[in-house]
């Protein structure tokens, strides 16, 4: 799961928690490394800072995918990537940027602004 503009917040751990009690095995990626803020200017400094840094960000959500891999309550071929607004958009970068030998099995956009590219989103041969 990755978390809005805002930052891993109160809202975003309260998802993590009620997603856990149905069964699913959840993990969370700060992005935005303990900042939060209820600041929409700081937010977007923080969006900004993740955005200039694309190497950061889409190796810690690959890394984060590794992991789950490697966990014995974790089936790998059902993995999906799941945000709101700006981790939607950063849950959809990792689908295009995910190992087309290992794809994730879904992933789950919430509010956010689309990629739109058919040749782009052609990489992606799973549900969305």
């Amino acid at each position: 799961m990755i978390h809005e503009w805002l930052g891993l917040n109160d809202n975003i751990k309260n998802m993590v928690d009620e997603l856990a009690k149905e069964g699913y095995v959840v993990l969370t990626v700060d992005l935005y490394t303990g900042h939060v803020t209820t600041s929409p200017d700081q937010a977007m400094g923080l969006v900004n800072s993740a955005r200039e840094n694309q190497n950061e960000s889409p190796s810690n959500l690959k890394a984060a995918v590794s992991h789950l891999k490697t966990l014995d309550n974790v089936n790998a071929s059902k993995i999906a990537a799941f945000g709101w607004c700006f981790g939607g958009g950063q849950a959809l970068q990792l689908a295009l940027n995910t190992d087309p030998g290992s794809p994730l099995a879904a992933t789950i956009l919430y509010s956010m602004n689309v990629v739109t590219d058919q040749e782009q989103l052609s990489k992606i041969n799973r549900p969305i």
